[in-house]
């Protein structure tokens, strides 16, 4: 074999190994050294119905469930989830962060998008021909809207993807308001 191939190699599986141990360290402190905080409290099954709860599918991503609903985190959450969030005030205040933030991506993304599809409706080739169109303005103009647009659309996922952080603490929230009162 290739000594670089080893070295790579051997990098890849050091790399691993260093991460398999961090996990492993990880998963003892919680068992063992904060027994405590991962004790579940006793919940009768009435209050356990009223709790939320998450899955992931592969396919669909993430998954809240409340009673007897379920909603998709991308597309938003029904009504009577938010309802039953906006019902404590903490919760509440992270749901409103939540909403701020997915509504700036969205924006964000959507303008990105509208931006880039801007450019088809431009006339990107010049007066004296097709061979002039590389240094005519509007081909500078439709090249900066394209840029523009594919930061806007990466700035857009990125705040969208992080208002994810407010539901799970509205939820969070939430599920303790309901287990410990």
């Amino acid at each position: 074999m290739n000594l670089n191939y080893r070295k790579s190699l051997f990098f890849v599986f050091f790399i691993l190994t260093v991460l398999n141990v961090q996990f492993l360290a990880a998963q003892a402190e919680n068992q063992f050294l904060a027994p405590q905080e991962n004790k579940q409290p006793e919940v009768d099954t009435q209050k356990k119905y009223e709790l939320f709860q998450w899955d992931f599918k592969f396919f669909g991503g993430l998954i809240l469930s409340f009673k007897d609903e379920s909603a998709i985190i991308s597309y938003g959450i029904t009504d009577s989830m938010k309802e039953a969030i906006m019902s404590y005030k903490n919760s509440s205040a992270a749901y409103k962060s939540y909403e701020k933030k997915k509504i700036a991506g969205n924006i964000m993304l959507w303008g990105g998008m509208a931006m880039i599809c801007s450019v088809l409706f431009m006339p990107l080739y010049s007066e004296r021909g097709i061979n002039d169109a590389v240094f005519d303005n509007s081909t500078k103009i439709a090249a900066g809207l394209v840029c523009g647009g594919f930061v806007m659309e990466f700035i857009g996922a990125l705040l969208s993807s992080s208002s994810q952080e407010n539901l799970f603490n509205a939820v969070k929230l939430y599920n303790r308001h309901k287990l410990y009162d």
